[in-house]
């Protein structure tokens, strides 16, 4: 059938039923049929790399050998490094607010254990989205299309899946500014916290956007897994995320 011409695919699947070759060859073809396409993959075991035939890093850059009328971007998240930056800015945020006059010394006095309980708590698969929230800001704007190979457990794919979980976790964010008071840069700066908190709703809307955004699973043909392929299906359309 047609593939639905949208501007972000996900491919999802359990491991080892070739999720990193349909998008690499979806990723070939597109690229082939005259568009700019970048692909990512955020499974830490990174075989994409393989499947191209090249070397591949964190930053978008082409595939080497590549020959169409489009042009062929690809590159390797890493999602703990991702979730490591994100704690970071969470981090610097309140450190910057505990230097600062009174409502620095009663920050100084607060537990910091609803901080160290928001990343304690976090389902599996926070990381693959923290880092997609990442990425996408960077590479929307610069590419037709972009297809994304997730990692095999299938966690973000479920948290996807789950009711409102990205509204919820940005939810957490904006609660734990609220508790440690308004987490802005000293002397009126940005206001990093918020402006990712603000990114994850937008990637919301991007996934369950039918226009711009399909998913794919990819399975293999024994009772067990097309049993799991039905509900994770059936669980992607409750939540309005076009399957393709």
């Amino acid at each position: 059938g047609a593939l639905p011409s949208t501007q972000v695919t996900l491919f999802g699947g359990k491991g080892g039923v070739g999720k990193t070759s349909m998008s690499s060859a979806m990723a070939v073809k597109t690229a082939m049929e005259g568009q700019k396409v970048l692909i990512i993959s955020t499974d830490p075991a990174h075989s994409l790399g393989d499947a191209l035939g090249c070397k591949l890093s964190a930053k978008a850059q082409p595939v080497e050998g590549f020959a169409g009328a489009g042009e062929l971007f690809a590159m390797e998240v890493d999602t703990q490094a991702a979730m490591q930056r994100f704690q970071e800015t969470v981090r610097e945020a309140l450190q910057q607010r505990q230097n600062e006059g009174l409502v620095g010394q009663v920050l100084k006095q607060l537990p910091m254990q609803d901080f160290i309980d928001l990343f304690d708590t976090l389902p599996p698969g926070s990381d693959e989205i923290v880092a997609l929230t990442e990425v996408l800001e960077k590479v929307k704007e610069n590419f037709d299309r972009i297809i994304i190979d997730t990692a095999p457990t299938g966690h973000a794919v479920r948290l996807l899946s789950y009711p409102d979980f990205l509204e919820r976790l940005a939810e957490r964010v904006a609660r734990l500014r609220e508790r440690f008071g308004w987490l802005a840069g000293s002397k009126g700066g940005p206001d990093q916290v918020r402006s990712f908190q603000f990114r994850m709703i937008e990637l919301q809307e991007l996934l369950t956007d039918p226009d711009r955004s399909s998913f794919s699973v990819v399975t293999i043909p024994t009772t067990l897994a097309l049993e799991e392929t039905k509900r994770l299906l059936q669980q992607l359309e409750e939540q309005d995320i076009r399957c393709g």
